[in-house]
This record gives structure tokens, C-alpha cells and sequence, in this order.
């Protein structure tokens, strides 16, 4: 479920304001596995466009310590996910532009006619994304549901009962490398559809 950025108009390849690759996205998963649905976000009482702002992305995994068994995996946090974002501690200006990962991902939207051609400067930036496992990854996905089942076909909505081996969110044992997560959300009703509980024993 991608926010469909209104301003990415692949007729006249405009690749939108916020170079999300939103319609990039639908096209590479056309005709696959992949259910893939943009989302636009128009206000129904103003005539206005807005993002919810929420980046998660949640998955299953082979569950540590198991061979067999997996278990869901969430990424959350502020980091947008579209073209500019990548960043190092550094946030080196200059210094990283001829390396892969800012060749290939200039974005400078402060300095009018920065470009990677004429040697930078990039926009560095500073945001932070984490990954949660145990119950917080399953809130994640609950919220997930729910948006999507608010915002998109219910009926594609893939059941979490057909990944086998999936182990439900235990507490893990007392451990220096544990931390105890919780998981809040500002959100209202034009986004999910709060009928969907998180229910930790499907």
C-alpha cells in the first residue's frame, strides 16, 4: 500500500514532487504475485492532499534459533521511503557523491542548481527507522490491517494464517540485548477501519 503521490505523472514522466516511484512501483508488480494498491489521500470535507505519514513495512522471517519456524518482522520510524533519504552518520556534502550510494541518489532541494554534475552539494539528512520484533511487529501489522482494509480491498488482503511455521509473540526471556518497545499512533478515522483488534492468537 503506497501513497499515491498525485503529483507523478508518468504520461509526461514527471516523477512526482516527493519521488516516491509510486507508479514505478505498480508497473514492476503488474501481473505478479504482488498485490501493489496506491492509495491517494484526499480529505473528504477539504479540497486538499495529504499523507498520513506512516513507513512501515512488515514481513516474516526465519525466527532466530529455529530452523523452521518464522516469525513477523516490522520496520517503523521517520525515514521516507523514496528517492534522497540514504544517509551515513557523516552526512558528508561533498565527499560521497562519486560512491554508489549518493551517485545514484543526489537530492537537493534547498540550493537552486545543486546538482550531482556540478559536484554537490547533496541535502544530508538525519531521521532514523527501527526494527521491532515480538508483539510490537504484530501492533504494526494490525495497523496495517486495518488501513488497508479502510482504504483498499479487503478481499486481497492476504490472511496471516497461510504463512506456515509462524510462531506466535512470546516474552523473551531476561536479556542485556532486549528492549521493551511499545507502539503508539496518531491517527483518525478516515484512515483505518478500527473494527480489526489486534488479536495476538490468530
Amino acid at each position: 500500500m503506497l501513497w499515491d503521490d498525485e503529483t507523478s505523472i508518468p504520461i509526461i514522466k514527471n516523477k512526482g514532487l516527493m519521488r516516491t516511484h509510486d507508479e514505478d512501483a505498480l508497473e514492476y508488480f503488474r501481473n505478479t504475485r504482488v498485490i501493489c494498491r496506491l492509495c491517494p489521500r484526499l480529505h473528504n470535507k477539504f479540497p486538499t492532499l495529504f499523507s498520513h505519514h506512516q513507513k512501515t513495512i512488515t514481513v516474516d522471517t526465519r525466527l532466530e534459533g529455529s530452523p523452521s519456524n518464522r516469525e513477523i518482522m516490522s520496520f517503523i520510524g521517520g525515514v521516507d521511503l523514496c528517492d534522497g533519504r540514504y544517509d551515513t552518520e557523516q552526512h558528508s556534502l561533498f565527499r560521497t557523491l562519486n560512491r554508489e550510494s549518493h551517485a545514484h541518489d543526489f537530492y537537493q532541494t534547498n540550493i537552486a542548481g545543486a546538482s550531482l554534475h556540478k559536484g554537490g552539494p547533496r541535502e544530508p539528512w538525519h531521521d532514523a527507522h527501527a526494527c521491532v520484533t515480538g508483539e510490537a511487529a504484530w501492533d504494526v501489522l494490525t495497523n496495517f490491517e486495518q488501513r488497508w482494509t479502510k482504504q483498499c480491498d479487503p478481499s486481497s488482503l492476504v490472511s496471516i494464517s497461510t504463512i506456515g511455521n509462524l510462531s506466535k509473540p512470546s516474552s523473551p526471556g531476561i536479556s542485556d540485548r532486549n528492549w521493551e518497545v511499545q507502539v503508539f499512533r496518531s491517527i483518525d478515522n478516515f484512515s483505518p477501519l478500527y473494527t480489526i483488534a489486534c488479536d495476538q492468537n490468530r
